[in-house]
Formats: C-alpha cells, structure tokens, sequence
C-alpha cells in the first residue's frame, strides 16, 4: 500500500477540495499525509508557508513548501514525490494556475 499521500495544494478552493478525502484515504490506510505548495517566484514563500501549514494544521498532515525549480511547477511535484517511496500524488485536474 501506500506510505504517503502528497495533496499539492496551490492556493484555490478547487485545489482544497482533495484534502478531505485524500485524509480519510490516508486514515483508512495508515498512510501520512502530506500538503504541497509549489511556489514559482521567489518573493512568496513566507505566504506559501503560512498558506500551507494552516490547512495542513486543521487536519493533522505534514506541510511542505518548496520553490520550483527551472523544470516546472509539474517536476516539483514528481520530485518531492520521489523522495518517499509508495507515494500516492491526489491531484485535481484544474487550479488556480
């Protein structure tokens, strides 16, 4: 099963909208839960840390914040779920951006 599941989140309501289900998934299964935001200039990432650590606080789930690289906001999230193995990515199809 899964060790992990990874809810990239980009400030939309849209986005939010997996982190219920995403946790009772990650309940049901024992699996952590983890919030991305994916922060594409660099002048934001104290309002994408704030962001993101007060949704994942309300329901108990890792906050991570990271800047994106060259590649993309898209080969930030392949990377950060690469980094633990047996990561589920729940993503929407459309978003803010």
């Amino acid at each position: 099963m899964y060790a992990r599941i990874l809810v990239p989140v980009d400030g939309s309501t849209f986005s939010e909208q997996l982190i219920a289900p995403a946790a009772e998934v990650a309940s049901a299964t024992g699996a952590a839960l983890a919030l991305l935001r994916v922060v594409d200039k660099a002048d934001e990432p104290d309002t994408a840390n704030r962001y993101v650590e007060g949704l994942a606080a309300r329901i108990g789930a890792k906050a991570i914040s990271v800047l994106a690289p060259a590649a993309g906001v898209a080969a930030a999230i392949c990377e950060e779920a690469q980094r633990v193995p047996s990561t589920l990515v729940a993503i929407c199809s459309h978003g803010r951006s």
